[in-house]
Formats: structure tokens, C-alpha cells, sequence
């Protein structure tokens, strides 16, 4: 009942005593000096760190020790494993360290023996001596990145004479059906269309006169460099040919690379070596129709399909006008090809070579 005393005994002493109760009327008990070990079922006298606690099902108490790898299921590796493991692993990567040092130095032992040049690049190149050895040693002049870029080298030689030179130009490209028999050197046709295209063309020589536009053959699937072309006479001069072309058979000047209408094909390959990815150009047109044309414009672009953000276009649109541009193209395959636009007409086309570009490792 309220305000009774709620009395314990004391079996040491063989008194009652008072026991604490708080104000709700339970009875305080004071754990603070009781062990673990001091439950019934327990026995861990001498605990220790890191002791694992377990119950023993043949003794019936609650027990301490240590973790062992017995403990651990066969599917987790024991530290001895993990160290093995760790062993075999540095062990192996060491093995390949040595082995691509014995590469590398075995490199360097053959980069040591080159003295000139970038690789036979050529001594007018902007790489030379200890530059060159560094892009040996740090793989630039390889294939790299999700478009196998290469290292290049400018090469800012201007190459002489002009790789197309056309006075007095015209709208591009010429097509017509051969007439009769042609020989190994010699196309006579008729059918013409656009034949002005090479009004006035110098014939190409290999030195000052040395880019040649590719005749193709639809029928026949083949092609010829053009040498000269004689409009009085409708007759092309072609480098020596051992092909089997025939009377009426269809001939264009329109690339059949870069399709789009108007494109004919420019062979370098008389002066642009195998190893040049592209060229340094210059291209000049000049009016002397007197009158203004807003498609009076000549358009460079690579030897490959069509993509008008790879153009470089020279244009002249006023009378009398004359513009000059330097651009960079690649040269695939030796080859660009070129467009003459619809309103070029009596216009002097002249182009010329500046420099080359090529692949560091060449």
C-alpha cells in the first residue's frame, strides 16, 4: 500500500533491510556490479580482445575464443590464401614489368642506331633530333584514339609548277560517248557536254604542269589520267592505257568518288608522295567575263563522299574580281577533286601545292 516499506533479506548479514522503490512503486535494482560471467549459463572468466563469443551445446554455457580459419566457410579465402594470392599476383606483374623494359630497351637500341631524318621523313620537316626520339619513345607517331589519329609533320616545301592550271574555265564536268576506236594514248569523242571545262588547260608535263583530272569509262568501270584535250578536234590525250575501251562508250570527268554533281577527280600522285596525308594549297581565281555571277566559284574537297562542312570554296562574284586562298585538304589516295560552279565562265583557275603534310613515323 502506499507509504509501506517494502522489505528484502539478507542472508550474509541475517537482517531485513529496506529496499528502494521509486515513485512509481518498482523496485530499483543496481546491475552496476554485475559481470557476464556472473550469469548462470556464462563461463568467460578470463575474457580477452577480439574474442569470439559462442555457445558449447555439450557443456551448456555461453564460452569466449579466438576466431580460426576453421571458422570461416570454404567459400571466403583464409589470410593464408590471401596472402598467397597477393604473392602470385606481384609476382606476375613483375614479370611483365621486366619483360616490356627488355622490349624498350631493345627499341632504344635500334632508335639509337637512326641519326637523320624523322623515320625517312625527310630533312625539311619541323621534327628533328632529340624531338624525333620523343615521339618514338611516347608512341605519338602510332594510331591513337577511337580514330586512329597519327602524329604528322608539316612539311612547308612548295612543290614548282601548278597542280591545275585552266585559263579560261568553265562550268564542270564534262561527259560525251567515244567516237570510233581509241588507241593507248588518244580518245577521240563526240556527244560532248561541258567541254569547256578544260578551255585553255595546260597539258600536263609532271614538272610545271602536274596534276592530271581523271577521264572515267561508266561502261567499262575504269579510268585514265587526262595529259591535254583539243576541242577542236574533240580529241583527249591520256597517259598510255592497256585497258579495253571502245566506240560509244560513256565518258565523264565526274568523279565517281564524291558523287555530287560537278565533281571531277585531280590526281597528284606526280608530286604528292604515298605517305602525304594532305596539302597545303593555294588557289587563285580570276574573272575576265566583266560581269558579276553570284555562282562564279571553284570548290575544293577531299577524295571521298560528299560533306559540305569539308569544302574550301574560292568565289568570286563581282566583275573583274580576283581572290586568292591558302587551305589545308587531305589527300587520300593521292587525289582531290574539285567543282567549277555554274557561273564560271572565261575565268583563269590556277592552283599550286605550298606545303605537305606526313605521318610522323614515315
Amino acid at each position: 500500500m502506499p507509504g509501506a516499506l517494502l522489505w528484502g533479506w539478507d542472508a550474509t548479514n541475517k537482517v531485513w533491510i529496506p529496499l528502494q522503490v521509486d515513485a512509481n512503486g518498482y523496485v530499483k535494482v543496481d546491475l552496476s556490479n554485475v559481470n557476464l560471467d556472473d550469469l548462470a549459463d556464462v563461463s568467460v572468466a578470463s575474457p580477452a580482445d577480439d574474442d569470439l563469443f559462442y555457445y558449447d551445446q555439450a557443456s551448456g554455457l555461453w564460452k569466449s575464443r579466438k576466431l580460426t580459419d576453421a571458422d570461416i566457410p570454404a567459400g571466403i579465402a583464409r589470410d593464408a590464401e590471401v596472402a598467397a594470392a597477393v604473392v602470385a599476383e606481384a609476382t606476375a606483374r613483375v614479370a611483365d614489368v621486366d619483360a616490356e623494359e627488355d622490349a624498350r630497351i631493345a627499341a632504344d637500341t635500334a632508335h639509337a642506331a637512326k641519326t637523320t631524318g624523322t623515320h625517312g621523313a625527310g630533312a625539311n620537316t619541323l621534327w628533328h633530333g632529340g624531338l624525333t626520339d620523343i615521339i618514338d619513345k611516347t608512341h605519338l607517331s602510332q594510331d591513337f584514339g577511337a580514330s586512329s589519329r597519327r602524329l604528322l609533320n608539316f612539311n612547308p616545301t612548295c612543290l614548282s609548277g601548278y597542280c591545275l592550271y585552266v585559263p579560261h574555265a568553265k562550268q564542270s564536268v564534262f561527259s560525251g560517248l567515244i567516237n570510233g576506236a581509241p588507241t593507248a594514248t588518244s580518245v577521240v569523242y563526240d556527244g560532248d557536254s561541258n567541254e569547256d571545262m578544260f578551255n585553255g588547260m595546260q597539258a600536263y608535263n609532271g614538272t610545271t604542269r602536274w596534276g592530271q583530272i581523271i577521264l572515267h569509262n561508266t561502261t567499262r568501270g575504269n579510268s585514265r589520267k587526262i595529259v591535254s584535250v583539243n576541242l577542236v578536234t574533240n580529241t583527249i590525250t591520256t597517259t598510255s592505257s592497256t585497258d579495253d575501251w571502245a566506240d560509244d562508250d560513256v565518258i565523264t570527268c565526274q568523279s565517281q568518288t564524291n558523287v555530287t554533281a560537278g565533281f571531277f577527280d585531280l590526281d597528284l600522285s606526280a608530286k604528292i608522295a604515298a605517305t602525304d596525308a594532305a596539302i597545303y594549297a593555294l588557289l587563285l581565281l580570276r574573272d575576265y567575263e566583266g560581269v558579276g555571277d553570284a555562282n562564279r566559284f571553284v570548290t575544293f574537297h577531299p577524295y571521298e563522299a560528299y560533306e559540305a562542312s569539308k569544302t574550301s570554296n574560292n568565289e568570286c562574284t563581282l566583275a573583274n574580281e580576283h581572290n586568292n586562298m591558302l587551305f589545308f585538304m587531305p589527300a587520300y589516295s593521292q587525289k582531290i577533286t574539285v567543282m567549277f560552279g555554274t557561273g564560271l565562265n572565261d575565268c583563269l583557275v590556277v592552283s599550286a601545292v605550298h606545303g605537305t603534310m606526313e605521318y610522323a613515323d614515315t
